[in-house]
């Protein structure tokens, strides 16, 4: 019987990375140095995006989107 993967981490990321938290599907899959970094990179890019009116909020939607993406490989 085959093992169907453990979407949790991928979910996490979707959701939380929305709420402004990315990098926690990475933290929940065990990979704890790369999931602060994305947590502080987040924090920064929306910290950014807040201040300069929104104009970083496209490097926070690509790195979301990468976060999501890297926790679906790395879950596989």
């Amino acid at each position: 019987m085959s093992q169907q993967p453990n979407n949790t981490p991928v979910i996490l990321s979707v959701i939380l990375g929305f709420l402004g938290c990315l990098g926690i599907g990475h933290l929940v899959r065990g990979d704890i140095g790369k999931g602060i970094v994305l947590l502080i990179l987040g924090w920064v890019f929306l910290g950014l995006a807040i201040f300069t009116f929104g104009i970083t909020a496209v490097g926070y939607i690509i790195l979301w989107i990468w976060t999501i993406v890297d926790t679906r490989n790395k879950t596989e």
